[in-house]
């Protein structure tokens, strides 16, 4: 790390990788919103522990892309357990429980 710029090291490693792991993470997420929190959420924990991680062998881009998969699957697992609402009612339903019109269960078929 430099004396006469602490933070340049970091912020040229992020100008060289943002591309990518924004890349990465709409792909893993599916969602764009998502994905820019996985990112930003990554970036400022490897901007926190900088010095720690700067020192370690290995390659940094390798860190942030794993840093990135791992923080999609976080998400994915902190959302899967939040409680909705339905739309039409007041009950409470858990994440992928009939929500959508589409996922309504289709009237028996007359006896033949």
């Amino acid at each position: 790390m430099s004396e006469a710029a602490p933070g340049a090291d970091f912020e040229s490693f992020v100008l060289e990788t943002l591309d990518a792991c924004s890349r990465l993470a709409q792909t893993q997420a599916g969602d764009p919103h998502s994905a820019q929190d996985a990112v930003q959420d990554v970036y400022l924990n490897m901007y926190r522990r900088w010095e720690e991680i700067s020192a370690q062998q290995g390659s940094l881009a390798a860190y942030g892309r794993t840093a990135v998969k791992r923080a999609v699957i976080d998400q994915f697992r902190r959302n899967k357990r939040t409680v909705i609402r339905h739309r039409n009612s007041r009950r409470r339903l858990r994440h992928g429980q009939g929500r959508h019109r589409r996922t309504r269960r289709l009237p028996p078929l007359p006896a033949a």
